[in-house]
């Protein structure tokens, strides 16, 4: 589509589809460009010729242009990987959009503060952080009163969000108090952020956080969502997905609000406000291609807030050379619990990842212990992980995943094998634990000629146990928006 294809390119020509013409300039003013579908005539830098009336069709409000004549006349090749839908643009001539690429390119997470500066022309103004700073509190009093015939009830309840600047750190704090739980509910965190990763000295962290943190996820070892005391740092870039295929998605959540998630525009979730005054998706799927998530945010007194994610999984994340490292330990009732992943680029197409977990397991001086490691493949339109993990009392399971794309839809498949010896917090001790489990899923979506895009995810799973009894599963939702409302359904069989 031509118009399509010049508004993209960010080129200046202006497609008539009624008339059957299309006129503007490729780079420079003096650079003319004029087509007139029905002479089948094109005017190209001043040259007019005549063209294969076969090359060119007028389809609905657009003019569709064969490859063959757009590389003469835009002086660009193209390259179409119908598996993945990407159209890659090779330009013999420097585009607008090449620019604009550029600038982009320097507001890139992983482009430091400075050279930004430096390559905008601007000087780099640091904005540190104080001892001490007057504190932003937001709190909400709440009272209720209930009379009845024998008797009446009171209730209040107290809560109060508080962020500043403390010891050179973010500060963020938590409170919540009522009549039936008088002793306060506190939860106090210190944080650091640095994109350009200069935190720590050699290390070279993102990020630091001290207080109340949560544990990041390890598949098949330990979940998501474990708050308590402890220290976390990471050097990962700003923006990525929490794991490779899966994403968590946490913050707070003052009393009265509800959030209301959308994957890829499909209604997936809502939560309202808790009594820990947080909200938590965690380990949402990602699918191959785009990943769009879409956080509102409703107040009690109307307020609207918007916040959006994105990732793309179809490329390889960490690039040849780069290293990744999250690190986490946390004090909870029954020991420590420690946590370290890494991650290196290998090449362009192969990273690897190596795991390690403690955790307590209820023993006085024996703590369960795990190792995990594997490897991720990357091609185009194939995205295959494999990772085995191990137990120090000699259980292991073996975990293969592939993502790819078929048309419209991101398919996904993942094989799962485990001896009778692994036990963790996803496979309890018991006497029919799982031996291998199957799962194959796909997501996507279909745009009805008159109406509003239909989203489909459909998975089924089955899981074959030690006994030799095996559990077969399907699950669907379907999701669109009618008469301005978003509708989600979902069933499991």
């Amino acid at each position: 589509p031509l118009g399509e294809l010049a508004r993209l390119l960010t080129l200046a020509i202006t497609v008539n589809a009624q008339d059957g013409s299309a006129s503007g300039f490729l780079i420079k003013e003096d650079q003319l460009f004029g087509l007139h579908v029905g002479g089948a005539l094109v005017n190209v830098q001043g040259h007019e010729q005549n063209y294969d009336p076969s090359l060119v069709h007028v389809v609905g409000d657009d003019i569709f242009v064969a490859q063959k004549a757009l590389r003469q006349w835009l002086s660009i090749d193209f390259e179409v990987d119908l598996p993945t839908l990407q159209l890659r643009i090779k330009p013999r001539v420097r585009l607008p959009m090449q620019a604009r690429l550029q600038r982009e390119k320097q507001g890139a997470p992983g482009t430091s503060m400075a050279s930004r500066a430096q390559d905008g022309g601007y000087d780099l103004v640091g904005v540190p952080y104080a001892m001490a700073r007057a504190p932003f509190i937001d709190q909400t009093l709440g009272s209720d009163a209930r009379f009845g015939r024998d008797a009446a009830q009171y209730k209040t309840a107290y809560a109060a969000y508080i962020t500043t600047d403390l010891l050179g750190m973010e500060a963020a704090a938590y409170l919540s108090a009522s009549r039936e739980k008088p002793v306060p509910e506190v939860r106090l965190a210190l944080a650091r952020h640095d994109p350009d990763g200069q935190l720590l000295g050699p290390m070279g962290a993102r990020t630091v956080e001290l207080g109340h943190i949560v544990m990041p996820s390890v598949p098949h070892v330990l979940m998501s969502g474990q708050g308590g005391l402890g220290v976390a740092a990471n050097n990962h870039a700003m923006g990525q997905p929490s794991n490779f295929d899966r994403h968590s998605i946490r913050g707070d959540l003052p009393p009265g609000w509800d959030v209301t998630l959308y994957y890829n525009d499909a209604l997936v979730g809502y939560q309202p406000s808790g009594a820990d005054g947080r909200y938590a998706f965690d380990d949402l799927p990602l699918s191959f291609g785009p990943n769009e998530f879409r956080l509102v945010f409703n107040g009690p007194l109307g307020q609207v807030r918007v916040e959006r994610q994105s990732f793309l999984l179809d490329q390889a994340v960490i690039k040849p050379g780069e290293f990744f490292y999250t690190l986490a330990s946390q004090q909870t009732d029954l020991g420590a619990l420690h946590v370290a992943q890494f991650d290196l680029g290998l090449t362009r197409a192969l990273s690897a990842n190596l795991g390690l977990v403690s955790r307590p397991s209820g023993a006085a001086d024996e703590p369960a212990t795990f190792a995990q490691w594997g490897l991720r493949a990357y091609q185009d339109g194939l995205i295959v992980s494999s990772q085995i993990t191990t137990a120090r009392d000699g259980g292991w399971l073996s975990d293969t995943v592939f993502k790819t794309r078929l048309g419209r839809f991101a398919v996904g498949g993942e094989h799962v094998q485990r001896n009778s010896h692994f036990f963790s917090e996803m496979y309890a001790p018991g006497q029919d634990g799982l031996r291998y489990r199957d799962k194959l899923g796909m997501t996507g979506s279909m745009q009805p000629d008159d109406g509003a895009p239909v989203s489909l995810a459909l998975e089924a799973s089955r899981d074959v146990l030690a006994s030799g009894m095996d559990n077969t599963g399907v699950a669907g939702r379907i999701s669109s928006v009618l008469a301005g409302n978003a509708v989600s359904n979902n069933l499991r069989w």
